[in-house]
């Protein structure tokens, strides 16, 4: 029996106690019930195929002989903003529009406060968040520390799709909850209303999934999903993030969040205002490194 499995941002499928896909890996060895009861959860539909069919549908004793056929247009990509060989810094300030930076946020510590630190060597942006570094900050924010590396745009940007892409590197996490995660900010004009929209890439809970959420700071919602590589485990060698944000993702995401906001679900009615990668450490004791470079945003008309 193999369980195919329809979420907002993928179609995949597992056998139980045998073979998955990449993006359900966390899931082998768990048995059907349990699987069946984590779709319900995450209210993601679950398709139970005998195995026989799977594989019938899978040949064909006379395959239909092959035809050419022309490749669709592709859309033309727009990049908007590219990683500087060196970031400049700020505390608890957003970086002047049209400029990337990186934020250490919080009204006490200022950058850098070593350990804590967002220093540019040969391209690549190095970010230490050590919370005993930075006590008042953490306890002014409620146990969050976090450097922001962020771009937000003078002119709000429009486009049927919004992507990043970026090498990511976290060798170290520790002594608590750390997680890194990419944002778009999108600015619903039909509701006058913002979005955050995310893609989780490193969580040090395992068991992390996506979510909806309320940012009591920005008075915003926030929806969540899992990177295809996400991960709970440190690496040192170097991680290929992508994220892209178009009809599909806007129509989830707006579903998702419609108990704390009402959002439209049409791309069109979006302009994309703010980018960021953000890093974040919660609790008085936890630590967390991070490489980035080669970030960039871009559009598709």
């Amino acid at each position: 029996m193999m369980i195919r499995i329809v979420a907002p941002h993928f179609v995949a499928g597992i056998v139980p106690g045998g073979k998955c896909a990449p993006i359900l890996s966390y899931m082998a060895g768990w048995p059907t019930q349990r699987i069946i009861e984590y779709c319900q959860r995450k209210h993601w539909r679950c398709e139970l195929m005998p195995l026989v069919l799977v594989l019938a549908s899978c040949s064909s004793p006379q395959p239909a002989p092959y035809v050419p056929q022309p490749s669709p247009p592709q859309p033309t990509t727009t990049t908007l903003f590219k990683q500087p060989a060196v970031v400049p810094t700020y505390s608890n300030v957003n970086p002047p529009k049209d400029t990337m930076g990186a934020t250490l946020w919080g009204p006490v510590e200022k950058l850098p406060s070593p350990p804590t630190n967002a220093t540019s060597t040969n391209g690549t942006l190095n970010i230490v968040i050590d919370n005993p570094s930075i006590r008042g900050n953490v306890a002014a924010r409620g146990g969050l520390g976090t450097i922001v590396l962020g771009y937000t745009f003078k002119v709000p940007v429009t486009g049927n799709q919004f992507s990043t892409s970026y090498s990511l590197q976290v060798p170290r996490a520790m002594n608590g909850i750390a997680q890194v995660v990419t944002y778009f900010n999108l600015h619903d004009k039909a509701n006058n209303s913002n979005l955050w929209i995310g893609q989780i890439i490193f969580d040090t809970r395992c068991n992390k999934t996506g979510d909806a959420s309320w940012d009591g700071n920005t008075k915003t919602p926030i929806y969540n999903v899992l990177a295809p590589n996400f991960t709970c485990s440190t690496f040192n060698d170097w991680r290929q993030v992508t994220f892209r944000v178009g009809a599909s993702e806007i129509q989830a995401a707006a579903a998702a969040v419609k108990s704390l906001a009402k959002l439209s679900p049409n791309i069109g009615d979006y302009v994309l205002m703010h980018s960021n990668i953000n890093p974040e450490a919660v609790g008085a004791t936890t630590r967390i490194d991070v490489g980035i470079t080669n970030w960039q945003v871009g559009k598709s008309p």
